[in-house]
């Protein structure tokens, strides 16, 4: 079998199960079994196969079997387990894919002497350590610094690795979350590789490791990071988890738990609010940066110190600079994507994208690695001993581990005059950052732990998103992020201000699918809804297109409250989408009774009106229009038309002539105003105006002119011109642009 084949077999045999089809996957599963000539696979096999056929001799015979359904729970994860048994066996000679790869590497060894060694190591560095300081042997230790650190990589990539798990390897990883010897970082770890080995093929037993990390640990950092690995797992597998009675009994025990529902709920706003991070990214590549880079390099000169660098502390008093700020809307775009970080937005992603390059990141686990300034790279960028650079870097509470990494690493290359004065900005802003969310957030453990888990998802999107082989990798990120499908979960989120907060998310970034979901949710969570729910709906649904459904919700909102301008109008733009002008412009005159002077308003009841051939009735709203926003001149355009329509080309000429006065003309205006002066018996005036109309248009302008023309060529039939005239007064203006060429 090639790996195409195994993994269309695999794919098929999920399928299956599935849909229950229990006999039909052991049929296909055969298929792998035999593939692998594996004969403990085989064995493995026969049994569930045995197992099977005896739960349907005992169906067939009636028998009442209250363990039925534990069997066939068990039947069927034994399938899910054997099947990617014979994934891994038969792919880790063809596949070049890093699991494999690491697979066969650490296959031989057990986690357990993993564990021994890195004990070892620990009492060596110990031993090391209490030595005098006039004798203190700094070689050896930076040795055994070096070789504890190739020992947590061999460390998570077999716990990465492992499939599945066995009582003596759980046994093994256990003890080190126990051990008070082993420190933080490395336990952090190791829950991310819990987390990558389940992304890859699902292991109960890695489920339980993290849930029991949860339950036991006393430290809040590695309790956030084994609940979110969990909820993550819990979330890509939630069909196969259907039915999971000791999961859920699990988590029925950790509902007692003193942090755990806002836990929940922090972990999964932050996942969600994930998806919003290409926004941002794509903001500060368009908006925020492409402003700075429009600097005035005189004005750049001026903020100069001697040292030839801003200083950025100068930047906030010097007024030239706030002023050039304000203007450019530059203060107004980092004030928003300040809130943004605020909220959990992930803001510095693609600043820091940039600088995943250094030999640290070309180890697979440092991705994962929770910063701790004791690590052999930091000593090898700033030298050994304290610095006030690790404890500003590692204190710094709105960046997540991997880019403090990346950051250290490109200290390192700084003359150290910009070191100092970056590091001290920096550490005002770490000063100015706790203060702030202090002060909105009295609950000092809630935040700190939302901020952990906000921190804790940055760095599996960097990893997921960022790192070179990153395809191999089953993303969360690349997920819809429907929470709502999780059973395990959805009594908490099942809650009115739960479900407003996301809803309220989607809405606000123009995920409108999303936030009508969660929307409806509320509406079925909370019949005594607020009317406003409806209201969002129906613009969500418009914002998709759905024009018959918003048309829906807000007639539904109407009922509530048939006073409301915004409503009203809305439904009308929705009718004239679907071109049911009728019922528009019977909208449209509901919202006029409640706004008369709304010249947007008004504009649009000429709209309709001219739709439905009534052009004098258009033309009045027009006019209305342009006395009640004279400068804004909408309805310039409308009136030169309708004028022109109704026969009244003098007028009509006249607002053409102050579309044109005004700078703001377009294609189309010279086409109109020299169908206007045709019409006029002016044929060498309108002769140039067409030669103008088809100097502006884009690409190929001569297809793109006869298009347009031809398009319009009825009306002038309609005023009485000969076709044949028409016809030719084209064809002398498109002879113009070729003789000029």
């Amino acid at each position: 079998m090639n790996l195409q084949e195994i993994n269309k077999t695999k794919t098929s045999i999920l399928k299956l199960l599935g849909d229950n089809c229990v006999y039909a996957a052991l049929l296909k599963l055969k298929m792998l079994i035999d593939a692998t000539a594996d004969y403990t696979l085989r064995e493995q096999y026969q049994q569930q196969r045995t197992a099977y056929d005896s739960l349907l001799q005992y169906v067939v015979a009636g028998a009442q079997d209250t363990g039925r359904e534990k069997i066939l729970q068990d039947i069927t994860q034994s399938i899910y387990t054997l099947t990617d048994l014979c994934v891994i066996a038969l792919s880790c000679n063809q596949s070049y894919e890093l699991f494999y790869t690491r697979w066969a590497t650490h296959s031989r060894g057990t986690i357990g002497e993993i564990v021994s060694k890195y004990d070892n190591l620990a009492k060596r560095s110990q031993l090391l350590q209490a030595a005098p300081a006039s004798r203190l042997n700094q070689q050896a230790l930076a040795e055994v610094k070096r070789a504890a650190e190739m020992t947590e990589t061999d460390m998570f990539d077999q716990v990465w690795t492992r499939f599945p798990l066995s009582a003596i390897d759980c046994a093994a990883v256990s003890s080190v979350f126990a051990s008070q010897q082993v420190p933080g970082y490395f336990k952090g770890l190791l829950i991310s590789a819990l987390l990558l080995g389940s992304t890859k093929f699902y292991d109960p037993s890695k489920l339980n490791l993290l849930l029991d990390i949860y339950i036991n640990s006393d430290n809040d950092d590695l309790q956030i990071r084994a609940l979110t690995a969990a909820i993550i797992i819990i979330y890509q597998y939630h069909t196969r988890l259907l039915g999971n009675h000791q999961l859920e009994a699990k988590l029925r025990l950790l509902d007692d738990c003193a942090h755990f529902r806002n836990d929940v709920m922090s972990i999964l706003r932050r996942l969600i609010y994930s998806r919003n991070t290409e926004n941002i990214s794509k903001r500060m590549r368009e908006e925020l940066m492409p402003n700075l880079m429009k600097i005035n390099p005189d004005l750049l000169n001026k903020l100069k110190g001697k040292s030839g660098i801003v200083d950025p502390s100068e930047l906030e008093d010097n007024p030239e600079w706030a002023d050039w700020l304000e203007k450019s809307g530059i203060t107004k775009k980092m004030e928003e994507l300040q809130e943004l970080q605020f909220e959990g937005g992930d803001v510095f992603v693609s600043t820091f994208s940039h600088l995943k390059g250094y030999p640290f990141f070309n180890i697979m686990a440092n991705w994962f690695m929770p910063y701790h300034d004791s690590h052999s790279s930091i000593d090898s960028t700033f030298g050994p001993g304290e610095s006030p650079l690790r404890k500003v870097i590692a204190d710094a509470p709105f960046l997540c581990d991997s880019d403090k990494y990346s950051f250290a690493f490109s200290m390192g290359s700084v003359p150290e005059m910009q070191r100092k004065m970056m590091m001290s900005q920096f550490d005002a802003q770490n000063a100015s950052l706790k203060e702030m969310t202090s002060a909105e957030l009295p609950d000092d453990k809630k935040r700190q732990r939302d901020m952990l888990a906000n921190r804790y998802i940055q760095d599996l999107y960097r990893f997921f998103k960022l790192f070179s082989r990153r395809a191999e990798f089953k993303s969360i990120f690349d997920s819809s992020m429907d929470f709502l499908q999780i059973p395990f979960l959805r009594h908490i989120l099942d809650d009115k201000l739960n479900l407003g907060v996301i809803a309220e998310f989607y809405m606000k970034n123009g995920f409108y699918d999303d936030a009508i979901g969660y929307y409806g949710r509320i509406l079925e969570v909370d019949h005594n809804v607020t009317p406003q729910v409806l209201q969002k709906i129906g613009f969500a649904h418009q914002n998709l297109g759905h024009f018959a459904e918003a048309i829906d919700f807000y007639k539904r909102y109407e009922i509530v409250n048939d006073h409301d301008t915004w409503t009203l109008r809305h439904i009308a733009t929705c009718y004239r989408a679907l071109r049911d002008t009728g019922n528009a412009l019977v909208y449209y005159k509901k919202a006029e009774k409640l706004a008369p002077d709304n010249a947007s308003l008004c504009l649009n009841i000429g709209h309709c009106l001219l739709e439905q051939g009534k052009t004098n009735d258009a033309l009045n709203y027009y006019f209305k229009v342009d006395y009640l926003a004279p400068e804004k001149h909408k309805a310039w355009r409308p009136i030169a038309w309708c004028s022109f329509a109704v026969g009244n080309f003098e007028q009509s000429e006249n607002y053409y002539k102050k579309i044109i006065e005004s700078g703001e003309d377009e294609v189309q205006d010279h086409l109109n105003y020299g169908h206007v002066l045709l019409c006029s018996h002016r044929a060498a005036e309108a002769l140039s105006q067409y030669r103008t109309a088809l100097v502006m248009e884009k690409g190929d302008k001569v297809d793109a002119f006869t298009h347009d023309f031809d398009a319009d060529a009825h009306y002038l039939v309609e005023k009485g011109l000969d076709w044949h005239y028409i016809t030719l007064m084209r064809e002398a203006v498109i002879s113009r642009q070729f003789k000029q060429q």
